[in-house]
């Protein structure tokens, strides 16, 4: 059974139980004020995955070694996914770059279950606003068979 679940993870969670959860998918907010969310984000994903599970989070480039650090003291580092931006790339001031893609980093709770391929880069579609302003586009993140 697929549910999904939106809102705020800290409340979301406490329903939860321990190792009932196959996959977190987040995006939270990349502001630095929001940065402490990321320690209670890999305490709560370790508590709800179950063996095997995977925590996908969509980060800003910035804060990349501050996330990794926070999310390696309760989860396994697994992989780096690209999602590639489509039309104009953004110019970040001060750094002289184009972004011209959103990293998504992977966890796992212990080992990774399956052995199904993944690409590790992947493209993106145009942005869903309707239930939030940060709102992504569906297509890269899609479920299907």
């Amino acid at each position: 059974m697929i549910q999904i679940e939106t809102g705020d993870f800290r409340q979301l969670s406490d329903g939860l139980a321990d190792g009932s959860v196959d996959l977190v998918l987040t995006d939270p907010p990349y502001p630095r004020e929001y940065l402490p969310l990321w320690g209670d984000l890999a305490r709560i994903a370790a508590r709800v995955l179950q063996p095997g599970g995977s925590l996908l989070a969509y980060c800003g480039h910035y804060s990349l070694p501050y996330v990794l650090s926070e999310l390696e003291k309760c989860l396994r580092y697994h992989w780096l996914i690209t999602r590639l931006h489509n039309g104009a790339q953004a110019r970040l001031p001060g750094k002289w770059v184009f972004v011209g893609y959103k990293p998504i980093v992977w966890f796992v709770k212990e080992k990774r279950n399956g052995r199904r391929y993944v690409s590790d880069c992947i493209a993106d579609g145009m942005p869903d606003k309707r239930y939030h302003k940060w709102g992504q586009s569906i297509e890269p993140v899609a479920l299907s068979d």
